[in-house]
């Protein structure tokens, strides 16, 4: 456990992506109860540390009610390779109990997921070896580092929506990287979603997404230039002190109808949560930024027959 903690204290201190393949390390799976554990809010679970970057507010409300017989379960990636310098951790959900082809195939790609995260950071450190110097004596003990820890938006019946969080950091850079990895599965006909299968054939939704989510970013915004203002001018300074409000070019870049954008996309019981990255829609001192696009704003292009309608049904009294 005080591996486990180094680490996630290392990486939420750094930033820039790293990956890599399997070298001799050594590789360990965890198992533990995590019914609490699932429903906890990403920010708690991505940050030891209480005053660590977190997502700037709560969006949704999280919904984590299994089907009978199933319970979540928590497994783990720990490897750690004294040789090449790096040290891995990254925890995924799984279904136990009564479990269904479905489930046993929603397992596997959670697994999947992690596995390819490891795979791909311990290639990319392989790759970039040339980069630390010989014995690695200027890094003294430092290790390049990821940890991965997951969020369950949405877990019942019918679907399983799970956003992961990771952090990054290699030897010799200036920063660490985060990053998220976003899955949502349909336990029904056993298959990962697609943003395309919430909606109608055809239809412009990546422009209803960011019409919505445009909106409002730019609302926040507002409100805490507003908030600024007044803080500054109570401290007897002029109102130009607040700085100015963020470019609509900026809103346009990051929260644009382009897919790019909309890669971080979960399933709730609301409607879709989108996260935005880091100064990608404000700037980076601001943290990510979550929004939630309501079903209700939606319900023209919502395909009537696919996963969202039957997450948006009218439940029965």
């Amino acid at each position: 456990m005080k591996s486990r903690t180094k680490l996630l204290l290392l990486a939420s201190a750094a930033l820039a992506a790293l990956a890599c393949a399997a070298c001799g390390g050594s590789q360990e799976i965890e198992t533990a109860d995590t019914a609490a554990l699932v429903a906890a809010p990403a920010a708690q679970l991505l940050a030891p540390e209480p005053e660590a970057p977190a997502t700037a507010r709560r969006v949704f409300t999280p919904v984590v009610a299994p089907g009978e017989g199933l319970e979540p379960a928590e497994e783990a990636i720990n490897e750690k390779n004294e040789k090449q310098r790096y040290e891995i951790d990254i925890a995924f959900p799984q279904l136990k109990g009564r479990v269904s082809p479905n489930a046993a195939k929603f397992n596997r790609a959670v697994r999947e997921l992690a596995e390819r995260e490891a795979h791909d950071f311990k290639r990319a450190d392989n790759d970039s070896k040339d980069r630390h110097p010989s014995g690695d004596r200027a890094w003294g003990e430092a290790r390049d580092t990821l940890a991965g820890r997951y969020e369950v938006i949405h877990l019942d019946d019918d679907f399983v929506s799970l956003r992961f969080g990771f952090f990054a950091y290699g030897r010799g850079a200036a920063h660490p990287t985060q990053f998220h990895r976003v899955l949502s599965f349909d336990l029904r006909s056993g298959r990962a979603l697609d943003l395309e299968d919430l909606f109608r054939p055809g239809a412009q939704h990546l422009r209803a997404l960011a019409a919505h989510s445009i909106a409002d970013l730019k609302r926040r915004d507002e409100e805490e230039h507003r908030r600024e203002v007044a803080r500054v001018t109570a401290e007897g300074r002029p109102a130009s002190y607040a700085g100015v409000r963020t470019p609509d070019s900026d809103f346009q870049s990051g929260a644009g109808p382009e897919a790019e954008n909309y890669r971080a996309w979960n399933l709730a019981a609301e409607g879709v949560v989108v996260t935005f990255a880091a100064c990608q829609v404000f700037g980076c001192a601001a943290g990510e930024q979550e929004v939630l696009v309501p079903f209700s704003a939606l319900a023209e292009i919502l395909n009537e027959h696919g996963p969202a309608a039957r997450l948006n049904a009218p439940q029965p009294r």
